[in-house]
């Protein structure tokens, strides 16, 4: 089975990211010194939120845990996983951080639980949030965690545009795929800033052109 073109354009570097270029720098300085405080990332769906907390669990090799703030089986068990992973020490030496994307999914229960936590495990780990909607965070949650907006300011979206559309057909080309240029424009533009949406576009647009290629050979075979 084929990745999913979302996967195959998704950011691998910090470099990759659409950022204000004094966030990339915030976020080179965390894995310069390897040292990094309670984040919370918040934006618009699809502008790489997700993708930079990836990015930097990787580039400082931390020892983390992820759960997504969605998560349906319980708020005990969910506030369980995070207070046993906090509570313990690093086993791999790198810094220890729990990372809950969409944690503004999080009840306020939950949230009022992970405040106490978060104060608690302050020695030991750290914590990396992501969240579409920040107004339905907790004042006590915004208290102890440091805000980045990940959305583009309008003055800086025409670049940005054309940088994603340079990044995604270099994409496509390295990984085999033909693609018309024009055509990819206008669903940058027409769906920015979410780049997932872009790219779920794309893949279902390469798909029709698979199936319909299909089909045109099974003529020919079926004619021969």
């Amino acid at each position: 089975m084929k990745p999913l073109l979302s996967e195959i354009l998704r950011p691998q570097t910090l470099a990759d990211l659409v950022l204000q270029e004094n966030i990339r720098s915030l976020l080179e300085r965390v894995v310069e010194s390897r040292s990094i405080q309670n984040l919370l990332f918040y934006g618009k769906p699809g502008i790489g939120k997700t993708s930079a907390c990836r990015i930097l669990l990787r580039e400082l090799n931390a020892d983390y845990y992820e759960i997504n703030g969605s998560f349906n089986h319980g708020d005990k068990l969910m506030l369980g996983h995070i207070e046993g992973f906090a509570s313990t020490c690093s086993l791999y030496g790198g810094p220890k951080i729990c990372f809950i994307d969409e944690a503004d999914h999080m009840s306020k229960d939950v949230q009022g639980s992970l405040r106490y936590i978060i104060e608690r495990a302050s020695d030991n780990t750290r914590f990396l949030l992501t969240a579409n909607e920040i107004k339905r965070l907790t004042p006590a949650i915004h208290s102890r965690c440091h805000p980045i907006c990940f959305d583009i300011s309008p003055t800086r979206a025409r670049e940005v545009v054309e940088m994603v559309i340079g990044r995604y057909e270099q994409k496509l080309k390295d990984n085999g795929y033909a693609y018309d240029s024009k055509r990819l424009r206008e669903i940058v533009c027409a769906y920015f800033p979410d780049l997932r949406r872009v790219a779920n576009q794309i893949e279902w647009e390469l798909g029709l052109q698979e199936q319909t290629c299909e089909f045109k050979l099974g003529d020919v075979a079926k004619k021969t």
